[in-house]
């Protein structure tokens, strides 16, 4: 009794000629001990090469993700941090205000007012202003680390500033308006050179047959 089988097949990859790897005959005549000696130390060349470049791809693939992934650790504690200070102060002056609302409940109303303005007024606008201004400036960091990072990460190096790009570009006229200076300077001179050889005599000739 036979059982189906299905065909296999071995593919083994040839390497070029040029590539390190290839195993020469001794018969053939690049099989020279010079081919030869060039040949073990491409090889040689190559697994060093090749054991020297994963690891520090890892290494460096790695640390950048570490790198990434610390600062926006630090960035969240800092502004975790922050805001529970926050917190705690405006949990104390709400404290504070409820004993001097006892206090001045007991006198009058008038006294928490000046100039028609409240205490409590004056406090919260102070409070809320600070506050605003502290998430804006966390915010905009936040935001300019994050582009700066995708920026690294998908062009590989840091936005040049705008004030490179005007430097180069004044350097670029200034060099384009050099450069016409010098090309009108030189066709003045071939322009020169090609009526020095003729006398003046000829030159002005026909200026004297022109009637004025």
């Amino acid at each position: 009794m036979f059982y189906p089988s299905t065909p296999h097949r071995t593919h083994s990859h040839q390497p070029f000629n040029s590539s390190p790897l290839t195993v020469t005959d001794s018969s053939s005549p690049a099989s020279s001990p010079i081919a030869v000696a060039t040949q073990t130390r491409r090889r040689s060349q190559y697994k060093a090469t090749r054991a020297s470049l994963s690891p520090a791809c890892a290494t460096t693939t790695a640390r950048l993700a570490s790198l990434n992934v610390a600062e926006e650790w630090e960035d969240g504690q800092a502004l975790r941090t922050r805001m529970k200070q926050r917190c705690i102060q405006r949990a104390s002056k709400a404290r504070e205000r409820a004993v001097q609302k006892k206090r001045y409940g007991l006198l009058g109303s008038d006294d928490m007012e000046v100039d028609g303005v409240s205490m409590e007024e004056e406090e919260d606008e102070d409070d809320d202003g600070a506050f605003d201004e502290l998430l804006a400036r966390i915010t905009n960091n936040d935001a300019y680390r994050a582009f700066m990072r995708s920026y690294e990460r998908e062009v590989g190096s840091e936005p040049v500033n705008e004030e490179l790009w005007e430097a180069e570009l004044a350097a670029a006229k200034a060099d384009a308006q050099a450069f016409l200076l010098e090309e009108r300077d030189a066709l003045a001179k071939a322009a020169f050179a090609d009526f020095a050889d003729i006398p003046l005599e000829e030159l002005f000739s026909t200026f004297e047959d022109v009637d004025m």
